[in-house]
């Protein structure tokens, strides 16, 4: 136990390096914690991915179900499912709240009363991140 002489200052409080030791653990365990959370980005292409895959396997039962084709088509806002023979719209549509780029096969996606599509991915892409749908045409489609 340490005694003071009469008369003599008595400091209280923390030294600087007990403050700086203190700051570097908040600033570590803050950065761990921020590190730790989901990017929203990213469970935002998720969710659209779902969305989209689950709109793609019920378009692809409903054309084999009623013998009609359903053409499948985007834009920046959003894809849409269309009957070919009339050009109807079938369904709702998937909605971007972004501007999402998506990437087709050349030939197009068409939804059709066959049981075996040809291999289709399709590529949606959002500030750096991406998200595949597939399938290889026997199976169903799924987000990768």
């Amino acid at each position: 136990m340490r005694t003071w002489a009469a008369g003599s200052k008595r400091h209280v409080g923390f030294t600087l390096l007990e403050l700086l030791v203190v700051l570097f653990i908040l600033g570590l365990a803050s950065g761990l914690v921020v590190q730790s959370l989901p990017d929203p980005r990213a469970q935002m292409l998720d969710r659209i991915a779902a969305a989209l895959q689950a709109k793609l396997e019920a378009g692809r039962a409903y054309a084999r179900s009623t013998m009609q084709e359903v053409r499948v088509e985007s834009d920046p806002q959003g894809i849409r499912f269309v009957h070919v023979a009339d050009g109807r719209l079938w369904g709702e549509p998937v909605l971007f709240p972004v501007e999402i780029e998506v990437s087709w096969p050349q030939q197009g996606v068409i939804l059709g009363p066959e049981p075996v599509l040809p291999r289709t991915e399709l590529v949606l892409s959002y500030s750096g991140l991406s998200r595949r749908i597939l399938t290889d045409g026997w199976g169903p489609f799924e987000v990768r």
